[in-house]
């Protein structure tokens, strides 16, 4: 019997250690947001305002490449962001 219980707690101790001797992996953090200057900021909103324009006109290249200069100061830029899937949708639509 003595052996049984010996078993029995080697057992229970080995599934205890390896359960706590990893912990789980950790995702690591995703890289902290672009701050944009003052000076920035003054060209996003400038080049946002020309890509609606452009937009507007049905100047689809012209506007995509100033979402695109938007995006490379700002990738997060919610306005860009939504302006470009606009203009991809058009295009895609038979516009040019």
């Amino acid at each position: 019997m003595r052996s049984d219980g010996f078993a029995a707690a080697a057992l229970a101790l080995t599934l205890l250690w390896g359960c706590a001797s990893a912990p789980p992996p950790k995702k690591p953090l995703p890289p902290p947001p672009r701050t944009v200057s003052a000076e920035q900021r003054t060209e996003i909103d400038r080049d946002y305002f020309l890509a609606v324009s452009a937009y507007t006109r049905g100047d689809y290249a012209q506007s995509l490449g100033l979402v695109k200069r938007i995006l490379a100061l700002e990738p997060s830029n919610p306005d860009a962001v939504s302006l470009r899937r606009r203009i991809m949708a058009a295009q895609k639509a038979g516009g040019p």
